[in-house]
């Protein structure tokens, strides 16, 4: 693996917050069935603007034994993800009881997801 030097001085580097959002339009207003925020790390011009970006992470928990399919919560929030509900979720919107069995007692709650965009 090769090195190279960063293009930027170290301490011009900043992390950017995105306010948190809640999907489920379905649900009440209330109702936060999937949190959602980015963080951005980047280098910022005088205008405030992004210079040069380094990386952004997703982060999400998606509320579980709601009452509502943590599948279509995950296709509204991200087409991409729907291949992972499917994997854990049955079709009442339950952790898959394979997935129950393996985790031998433990106790699964909320779904947290950690994406790199």
């Amino acid at each position: 693996m090769s090195t190279r030097p960063l293009p930027f001085e170290l301490y011009q580097l900043a992390l950017r917050f995105q306010a948190q959002q809640s999907f489920g339009g379905f649900s009440d207003p209330y109702s936060r069935l999937v949190q959602h925020w980015a963080v951005t790390a980047a280098i910022y011009d005088e205008q405030d603007e992004i210079a040069e970006r380094v990386g952004t992470a997703n982060i999400a928990i998606v509320s579980v034994g709601t009452g509502y399919s943590p599948i279509e919560l995950l296709d509204e929030w991200s087409q991409d993800l729907v291949d992972i509900g499917e994997a854990l979720f049955d079709a009442e919107g339950e952790y898959l009881p394979e997935l129950q069995e393996e985790m031998a007692g433990a106790s699964l709650g909320d779904l947290l997801i950690l994406d790199r965009a």
